[in-house]
Order: C-alpha cells, then structure tokens, then sequence
C-alpha cells in the first residue's frame, strides 16, 4: 500500500515529432523507500519546486525537491508530530494547494487532535508554519480557484452544521459558504443540543502506544441526566473502519441522537 512505502521519481519528458507518443529519460529517485518511508501528493509549485508529503519523521510532513540543487528537503525545520496528509486511497485526495503565482506560498491541511486543520506553509522554508483558524473540523476537496487573487474553495463541515462549499482568499484569511449543498432531510438541530467533541490521549497499559479518541459527552440543556449521585452515564464506543481510516468531527445525527438522551459517545481515531 502506498502509505507502507511510496516512491517519488522525476525524469525529463520527450514528445516525439508527430506528438503521438510520449518517452522519458534521466529518471532519477528523489525521496521514499519501499516499505519503510512513503511519499505522496507531489505536484509542481513552480519551475523549479515539486512539492510533496513524507512520513520520514514518522508523520507525514510537507517535503520540497529543488531542481537546480537535485535534493529533496523537509520545508519544516524540525517535525510536527502531526500528519499533514491522509493515507492515498484515491486519485481525488489532495492536501495542499499553492496559493500563489510565484509558487512560494501553500495551504495546507493537518490533522490535529483529529480534526483538519489549516496551516499556510512557506514553501521556502523561511517562516514558521502558520496555523489558520477556521469553525470547520472536516476539510475535503481543497482547490485553488486563482493564484492571481489568492482564492480558494473546499467542501468543510462544522461541528454543529452540515457540509458547505466554502471559499475565500488566503489574503484576508475569510472563508464563508458559497452554495451548500442540497439537505438530506429538513430536521435542524439546534446548536444549544449539540454535544461538542473533545480529543482526548489515553494510556492503556505501560509502554503501550497511546489511544487517541474523541467524546462526545451527555448534552441537553432541558434535562439534569441521572437522579443518582456519582452515577456514570453509559457510553457508546465506537471503533472506526480500518487501520488507515479516521472518523471526522462534524455533526453527525446518529451521535447527537445519543448524546442528546444522556448517552456518551466515545470514538477511537488512528491519528493524533
């Protein structure tokens, strides 16, 4: 699987003279062993810069191939343990977009106490990695719609709202909804209902790696929960489908149903 060990060449391209077919040559190996570190996501920021992730540190972390030096390089001084890209299961997964003409500047997508968040990375190297707040936890789809205007669009989830199609400038650091897509049912909740989740790192024996998951508390303002003194509430533990798989934080019915009736919900997730 490409997450076990993934490898990035780059190569010079040849169209032959009738522009029917196409060779490559000089292939050269840039970053990625087979079965030990994976690398993704590579797309070009400019002429001379080829972006790409990799969990050489043990997260996958933005990484840059200069072509004039012939050496690929982390863009982050030191690593954060966080992943800044999701396991490859398909061609339509993409955590990053350039956000400018020159190519120095990108957007990228992490996930941190398992919800996406958003840094504005320097693809230079130069500044610090920036960390973007937003009210979205659930982030898929990003795209670039101007380089010129510094404009972005994505599909972002709330943790009290269905999904929109968000988009704003990177200038202004302003996202808001641009057309949300049509709802599954009419039923809203009301915010004041919703039971907000909170990640949380636990210790399951000594020298074990530890458990990451989220829960939701028991949450309605219109009732006091148990009548007994000290009585713990009961909990719904739920395990996420597969190992590469994470479960997002935004508003789910089937949670807040529980939640809103004096259950727990409590969710495992595969990345901090």
């Amino acid at each position: 699987m490409p997450w076990e060990g993934g490898q990035i060449f780059v190569a010079d391209v040849i169209v032959s003279d009738d522009q029917e077919s196409l060779s490559t040559s000089n292939a050269k190996h840039i970053a990625g062993e087979k079965g030990k570190v994976a690398t993704g996501y590579p797309s070009w920021a400019n002429n001379n810069t080829l972006l790409f992730t990799s969990d050489e540190s043990g997260y996958s972390n933005p990484w840059k191939f200069d072509v004039a030096r012939g050496k690929a390089s982390p863009i982050f001084a030191q690593p954060i343990a966080q992943d800044f890209a999701e396991p490859m299961w398909s061609l339509s997964m993409f955590p990053y977009v350039v956000t400018d003409i020159a190519g120095t500047q990108a957007l990228w997508t992490a996930i941190k106490d398992g919800r996406d968040t958003f840094y504005l990375v320097d693809i230079e190297g130069k500044i610090e990695p920036r960390v973007v707040e937003t009210p979205y936890v659930a982030v898929h789809g990003l795209k670039v719609i101007s380089r010129e205007r510094h404009e972005i669009v994505f599909c972002g989830q709330k943790i009290d709202a269905s999904e929109d199609i968000v988009g704003g400038s990177i200038s202004s650091l302003a996202f808001s909804s641009i057309k949300p897509p049509a709802a599954a049912n009419n039923v809203e909740l009301s915010p004041s209902l919703v039971s907000e989740p909170r990640a949380i790192t636990l210790t399951v024996q000594p020298g074990d790696s530890p458990l990451h998951v989220v829960y939701y508390g028991p949450h309605n303002p219109n009732y006091a929960g148990s009548s007994i003194e000290g009585e713990r509430p009961p909990c719904v533990v739920h395990l996420h489908g597969g190992p590469t798989a994470n479960e997002a934080q935004g508003l789910n019915w089937k949670k807040q149903y529980f939640t809103t009736r004096g259950w727990a919900w409590c969710e495992s997730l595969s990345t901090p």
